[in-house]
Formats: C-alpha cells, structure tokens, sequence
C-alpha cells in the first residue's frame, strides 16, 4: 500500500470520528482475541462499566444460547465457535491471514457503509472535496481546543487545551487511545516536523491525501473506492488479531488455537457459580480476574473485613440512672 493511501485512510477514519484520532472503527467477533460482548460481560454490574456489561451480556446470550432457555453451557460456547471457525476455514481445515481477512471484510461491512454514509452528508453515493473539507474542518477545529489555529501534542497528564496559547489536541475523555491517535496526526501533518501542525500544513497534507483515495480523480470517493480505503486502514487491527490466534506463529490458524481464548468462557462469567451462566451472572459482584487484582494492587484497594457482631451486655440494675 502506498504511504499517501495509508495516510489518506487515517484521515478519511479520523473526520468522522471526530476527536477520537483512533481509526478503531471495525472490531468485530470474527476471530479477534476474545469477541467484544466477552470483554464487555466482565464488567458486568462493576460500577460506571454497568450499562456496557449489560449489553455485553445480551450480545452474550444472542450468539451462545443456541436453545433460548436463558442459560448459556460451556457445551453452546464450544458449539458456536466450532461452526465460527468452520465457517472461516479454509479447505485445508485451518484458517490463514487471507481467510481471516476475507471474513472480516464480510462482517465489518456494515461498519465501513455507515462510516462512507457519515461522510457522504448530501446522499448522493459519493463523498466529494467539499464534503471530505467540511469533515476535516470540523475535526481540526475540534482539535484546536485554544483556536490560534496549530495543534500540538497533548503533554502527558495534562489536560488538552488546559493553558492558553498552547493548541493543545483535545482527548476524547483522556483517553489513552487519544494520545496515540495526537502522535500518528502529528507524524503525518506535522510536514517540517517542529512540533505543531498549523493550518497550512493540514490543509497542504490533506488536499494530497484526498487524491490518494480518489482513485479516478474525479474529485469524489466513491463506496467502492472507500472499499479499499476501508481495507487498507484497517490492515494493522487485521495481522494484530490474526497473530494473536496464531499461538505457535506458523502462519495458520487451528481448531485448537482458535477454541481457546473461549474454553473457560462458563469459568470466566459464572459469578454465582452455579456451572452456567445466566441472567443471574449479570448481578453486581465479585470480578474475578487478572485486570481486578491488578486494580486493586495499584490503587491499594483491600477487600472490607467485617468484624464479628460482639454480644450486648445487659444494662445492670445499678447502672440505671
């Protein structure tokens, strides 16, 4: 791929993700490392994680209680994921990269229609200059918490915009992916490389970027050129997720290598430990888990010791009074 192709995808995912400045844009279940409904289910009932473990849960139960009787068995998880790989293998019996991108292409095309919709503002099939202008305009001024029209990258634990004159690039709610997102900008628009990216160098850099995704150059990007755009921005999510199944790094994905990020699955959600998973699970509780102990060593957070109940002594006659 070329560079100003893979420049011209960062940008085209970055105007309609606004501030984020993270082109993750497609995670999918097809065989990443653990599908995003298991992720989501371990923080069931955890606090400001409640909402997202709750549909976690239900993505959860739609793709894993085969029989809809409200109880997920390890036997259903092992079921699903076999016909999963089944599905994505080829007629060797296992699956290579091309396999696993062909089906991720597959399952992230609603996502790549709604991201072309998104930029495609007037409906009429094809993101033109104007439209492509107007999204970046709004994601640099996004940016550009100060306004004095530069951006610069965000100083590590401090707040975006948080002293005057500095253009500071805002993080979407200081989030970690914001300051990968801040260093990929800056090394692709920072086109003399002091630090800061003024308006110039972004309109410069993104009227070549534009041309790059515009195949015919007819002055619009059309669904079927976002394809490739699509593709090629997400080419790194793709290999990370493919090399993280490929336990033994032979370049081909196994029945075994694939089952295992699920085989405690049960294990894993069974909060109430009953053998299965239910409804029940989805109920406030203890998360069992590396990522729990390893909170609550970094914050030095103990579990609450309750003292036993000590026995109220009778108030003796010459007491009263």
């Amino acid at each position: 791929m070329k560079t100003t192709q893979k420049v011209a995808a960062t940008l085209l995912a970055t105007t309609f993700l606004g501030a984020s400045l993270v082109p993750a844009l497609a995670q999918t279940t097809v065989a990443d490392s653990k599908p995003v409904a298991e992720k989501r289910m371990a923080h069931s009932g955890q606090g400001k994680y409640s909402k997202r473990g709750h549909r976690g849960m239900k993505r959860a139960f739609e793709r894993y209680d085969a029989n809809k009787d409200g109880v997920i068995t390890q036997d259903e998880v092992n079921a699903v994921i076999v016909e999963r790989f089944n599905n994505i293998a080829g007629e060797d019996g296992v699956i290579t990269l091309e396999d696993y991108r062909a089906a991720w292409r597959e399952r992230s095309n609603g996502r790549m229609v709604r991201a072309f919709q998104r930029l495609d503002r007037d409906g009429a099939g094809a993101v033109t200059i104007e439209e492509f202008n107007a999204a970046s305009d709004r994601m640099f001024n996004r940016l550009d918490r100060d306004g004095n029209g530069e951006l610069t990258k965000p100083v590590k634990g401090e707040s975006a915009g948080a002293k005057k004159g500095q253009g500071k690039m805002a993080k979407r709610g200081g989030s970690r992916h914001g300051g990968r997102g801040a260093e990929r900008l800056m090394e692709q628009f920072d086109v003399d490389k002091d630090g800061k990216i003024t308006r110039a160098e972004f309109d410069e850099v993104r009227l070549s970027l534009f041309s790059g995704a515009d195949a015919d150059g007819n002055q619009a990007v059309t669904l079927e050129e976002f394809v490739t755009v699509w593709q090629d921005m997400n080419s790194d999510r793709i290999v990370r997720g493919f090399q993280k199944l490929d336990a033994d790094g032979d370049l081909k994905i196994t029945q075994e290598e694939y089952s295992e990020r699920t085989s405690d699955f049960v294990k894993q959600h069974d909060r109430n430990r009953d053998g299965v998973v239910t409804k029940a699970d989805k109920k406030r509780g203890k998360h069992h888990g590396k990522r729990s102990e390893h909170r609550m060593k970094k914050h030095g957070e103990k579990a609450a010791v309750k003292k036993p109940l000590q026995p109220v002594q009778p108030i003796q006659p010459d007491q009263k009074g």
